[in-house]
């Protein structure tokens, strides 16, 4: 019988767009991959000269492959794939600081293979770019990260690839090697607030993928290369006012201002080991402050609007995540 826990995921990174990739990084612990499916783009054909109404044939015209991965993160690899780019700095102290920006999107070739005991059943998936990306954090909870990525082509392989075993950035990690991050780790603060008592939030990133078909008879029924319109950020945070602080700087807040004050998300295990997202410019999209007199508390949920997020990771992994030097 297949079962979730036997799957497993790999990833590796593509020289060039759709070209195949050794899968042998680690990327973090999965907990759900979705397969969007091999959908065809079916073209209909009917013409005249038929003796029946039924539809003469269906042709295949495009394949559109997709999967979403959902993962507790242990270190930034993924993430440094998503935004685009790694920078490290050597801090002299056991630990490096990566900050990760915008750059050009690079490919990835994912494996997803389940077993059954009887033998390996693997699929990957080549060309596969980043679509959207969401952090999330529930209180109580850890902190969970999905992307739903867009693929050009799959094959199947007979075998599984073996993790990487000697490369910080790559290698297989436990949960007790790198503990995956937790939502009691999380510390917002919005506009220079320290919001102490946030219940759940999360940050979205929609890259706003094309991922069409060109008249190009080498491509066959694969879409094109694809590539971002945008690059668009939501956040979004629910707590409950403990204080006059929360109210008069927070819920002062009224749609379409604009914050000036430190605004960030960061999860700490450490002081020296963390994720920080600093969210630049925001505007907020909306606020709610509901008052309930049969609730415990007044609670407030805000959406804000801003126009970067950029990713600053402290760990012990002293190479790029991308390319592992």
């Amino acid at each position: 019988m297949f079962v979730g826990k036997k799957s497993r995921v790999s990833y590796g990174l593509e020289s060039s767009y759709g070209t195949e990739a050794t899968p042998d990084r680690w990327p973090g612990i999965v907990t759900r991959v979705e397969d969007g499916g091999n959908r065809n783009d079916l073209i209909t054909v009917k013409g005249v000269d038929s003796d029946t109404l039924n539809i003469d044939a269906y042709l295949r015209a495009v394949m559109r492959r997709s999967i979403d991965i959902t993962f507790l993160m242990q270190h930034g690899a993924l993430l440094a794939w998503v935004w685009g780019q790694d920078s490290v700095v050597d801090n002299l102290d056991g630990t490096y600081t990566h900050t990760l920006t915008e750059s050009s999107l690079s490919s990835l070739t994912i494996e997803v293979a389940e077993r059954d005991g009887g033998g390996d059943h693997v699929e990957r998936y080549l060309g596969c770019k980043p679509n959207t990306f969401r952090v999330e954090w529930n209180a109580g909870n850890p902190v969970t990260h999905t992307i739903n990525v867009i693929a050009q082509d799959t094959t199947h392989p007979d075998t599984v690839t073996a993790y990487n075993t000697t490369n910080a950035a790559f290698k297989k990690y436990t949960a007790y090697d790198i503990a995956p991050l937790q939502s009691k780790q999380v510390d917002v603060t919005i506009n220079g607030v320290d919001l102490n008592t946030t219940l759940s939030g999360s940050i979205e990133l929609d890259n706003g993928l094309v991922a069409e078909p060109v008249c190009d008879s080498g491509l066959g029924d694969k879409i094109a290369e694809p590539f971002p319109t945008k690059r668009e950020f939501t956040v979004n945070v629910r707590g409950y006012v403990s204080s006059d602080v929360y109210y008069d700087s927070i819920l002062s807040m009224d749609t379409g201002d604009r914050l000036t004050g430190v605004t960030e998300v960061k999860i700490s295990r450490s002081a020296t080991d963390y994720v920080r997202y600093t969210i630049s410019n925001p505007i907020v999209e909306s606020i709610s402050k509901p008052i309930d007199v049969d609730g415990e508390r007044t609670e407030f949920t805000i959406v804000l609007k801003p126009t970067n997020v950029t990713v600053e990771v402290r760990d012990a992994i002293g190479v790029n995540y991308l390319t592992g030097v």
